[in-house]
Formats: C-alpha cells, sequence, structure tokens
C-alpha cells in the first residue's frame, strides 16, 4: 500500500511540473485565495516567502472543512477566461478520506 500511495504521488508530482500550461493570451489571472472563512490556520516552512501561513486539512477528521473567499471576478473582463490559481499541496497519511472542492458551495 506505502508503494502505491508513493507511486500515485510520484505521478501527481511529475503531472504538477509537466502537465502545467502556461498563461493563455487571452487569459485574467486572478488570486485564487484572498483570506479564510473558516478551517484551521497552520504556520509552514514554504519556499515561497509570503505563503508561510495556510489552512490545513486532516483525514483524520471526517466532517472538517476550509473555506476561503477568492478575488472578485471583475464586472468586465477582457479575456476569453478567467484563471483562480493559489497554492495547495497534498499529504498521505495512514488515514483514508475523500476530499471534494466545491465552487459557491
Amino acid at each position: 500500500m506505502k508503494n502505491l500511495l508513493s507511486l500515485i504521488w510520484i505521478l501527481f508530482l511529475f503531472y504538477s511540473v509537466f502537465g502545467q500550461t502556461g498563461a493563455k493570451q487571452d487569459e485574467t489571472i486572478l488570486s485564487g485565495y484572498v483570506q479564510k472563512i473558516n478551517g484551521t490556520e497552520f504556520k509552514y516552512n514554504s519556499s515561497i516567502p509570503s505563503a508561510e501561513e495556510c489552512l490545513i486539512l486532516r483525514a483524520t477528521e471526517e466532517d472538517a472543512f476550509m473555506e476561503w473567499e477568492t478575488a472578485v471576478l471583475p464586472d468586465k473582463v477582457n479575456s476569453q477566461y478567467a484563471t483562480f490559481v493559489w497554492l495547495a499541496g497534498l499529504s498521505s497519511s495512514q488515514g483514508s478520506a475523500r476530499y471534494e472542492l466545491s465552487i459557491n458551495g
């Protein structure tokens, strides 16, 4: 099981590094995290100096959730796409949990 999780993690990292595309020419990029609404705060030693505080969600807490606010989409966007970006991480442990990402809900 540990080998399977390690393989999944390596594939995830490979996709994260090589599967991303650069910004599209016709794209508005907005902050995907502006402020916390709900969640457990955590201090983290990040490689990005401005990102040392974060929200954490543990697989051992079945009903736990986190919620945050993004930048507001401008009334008039002069591009075909609007992309919200934020720093996220995923770790593995002995626990097992299902995570769901929802927008406006």
